[in-house]
């Protein structure tokens, strides 16, 4: 079996994980969403009922203080509902399979060895220190845990230059990028 072929063996199982993650993912976010949305019209009918309330400035003021205060709390659950969701996909990443991780850890060694020609250390998460000795123990290479869910940090003989491909910086990235994407979908 050719370099390639399990590239794309690799590249195929994490789609097929990453697509579980994802319908997993999708059914907590609605699960939440439904129970924001049953909060959101209680607090919907609460403002209803003060507004009916409301005769003279000093009322009007109450619920402007009201409704800024139902706007604070959706949006609170919002971003409850975004960490929520993030904090789901850690745990799945987590979660992974020791054979899937076992091929994640040589696609993302192979990577580094592209961008770092030198490596002289890669960090790990503790679970995955065995499967990573096993994948460097041809280049004499230290494997070391890291605090991380899974991936790998490569890092230069040197100390010079190091490549982070842990899950965690995936995620981070993730997040960067994608939350006003999610945000949009989600509201």
């Amino acid at each position: 079996m050719g370099l390639e072929e399990v590239v794309k063996d690799i590249l195929d199982a994490a789609k097929v994980d990453s697509a579980k993650i994802a319908k997993e993912r999708n059914e907590k976010i609605a699960e939440i969403i439904k129970k924001a949305e049953a909060e959101v019209l209680i607090k919907e009918q609460r403002a209803r009922e003060d507004l009916q309330r409301v005769k003279d400035s000093e009322e009007r003021k109450e619920l402007s203080d009201a409704a800024l205060m139902s706007k604070k709390a959706l949006q609170n659950v919002k971003k409850e509902l975004i960490e929520s969701a993030y904090t789901g996909l850690k745990g799945k990443s987590a979660d992974i399979p020791e054979r899937e991780r076992a091929k994640i850890l040589k696609t993302l060694f192979a990577k580094c060895a592209k961008e770092v020609s030198d490596i002289g250390k890669v960090y790990v998460a503790r679970k995955d220190v065995r499967l990573a000795n096993d994948v460097v123990r041809p280049a004499k290479i230290s494997v070391l845990t890291e605090n991380i869910i899974g991936g790998i940090i490569a890092e230069s003989r040197d100390g010079k230059f190091r490549v982070d491909y842990s899950f965690d910086r995936f995620i981070e990235l993730i997040k960067e990028t994608r939350t006003k994407e999610l945000s949009n979908i989600l509201f």
